[in-house]
């Protein structure tokens, strides 16, 4: 009976050690140079190739509309600010009557403001919206009232961007010696014109003096001595000025 046993025993033991044994695959989390790995241990890593990123290039007009190297330009002027104020005199009135008083509400409220303005953020601001170039809004302003917010014109045009009456009117301008609705409307026009003339420059400097329809008429800048002089000035003030 000992023998049997015996000879059952090794059967066993034999058979136990002929099995292969499947080990499970390890996983723990390892932190390396910083980097936090997950996985089997022993699996092979994979090292990915960078990706190859390809920046597109930023349109001209985007670029040259957010240049930040214009020098400030401070004029002596009146700007009007609009400003958001709690209405009190409804939390009194409430609050007289036992009432559970809310949140204040609000209204905006135009503060008119004197003193020196810096209009090169104008500028900037302006000329990004119309997708110009700030230098081009710059020199336009120059020539037509060397930056002088409350210059007029023997013809009536007045403001920085010396606009007449009738198309600051027509462009939303209320006050046109107020030096942001006066570039506001200013830099819409001039966007208008380079649309009309697919974009030719010299064109829209032109139109913008003499105005679109004698450029039309004439099939490009007009035979006057004045718009021409003008078209000079805008051209060389914008181009030492940064311009292409």
């Amino acid at each position: 009976m000992n023998l049997v046993r015996t000879l059952v025993l090794a059967l066993i033991l034999a058979g136990l050690s002929g099995t292969a044994v499947r080990a499970m695959p390890v996983t723990q989390d390892l932190e390396s140079s910083g980097e936090r790995l997950s996985g089997p241990l022993m699996a092979p890593v994979e090292s990915a190739e960078p990706e190859t990123v390809v920046a597109e290039a930023a349109p001209k007009e985007s670029r040259t509309a957010t240049s930040s190297d214009m020098p400030p330009i401070f004029v002596q002027s009146s700007w009007v600010e609009y400003q958001r104020v709690p209405v009190e005199h409804r939390r009194r009135s409430l609050a007289s009557r036992g009432a559970q008083v809310a949140s204040a509400p609000y209204k905006t409220v135009a503060v008119r403001r004197h003193g020196k303005l810096d209009i090169t953020p104008l500028i900037l601001k302006y000329a990004r919206k119309h997708r110009l170039d700030p230098w081009l809004v710059r020199g336009v302003i120059q020539v037509e009232s060397a930056f002088n917010p409350h210059a007029r014109s023997y013809a009536g045009a007045g403001g920085l961007m010396q606009l007449m009456p009738g198309t600051a009117a027509g462009l939303g301008c209320r006050n046109v010696f107020d030096p942001e609705a006066n570039i506001a409307a200013g830099t819409r026009y001039l966007r208008m014109m380079l649309d009309r003339f697919g974009g030719r420059t010299e064109l829209a400097i032109a139109a913008y003096n003499a105005g679109p329809g004698n450029v039309s008429r004439h099939g490009g800048i007009p035979p006057f001595a004045e718009t021409r002089n003008y078209v000079v000035k805008v051209t060389r003030a914008w181009q030492r000025r940064g311009g292409r």
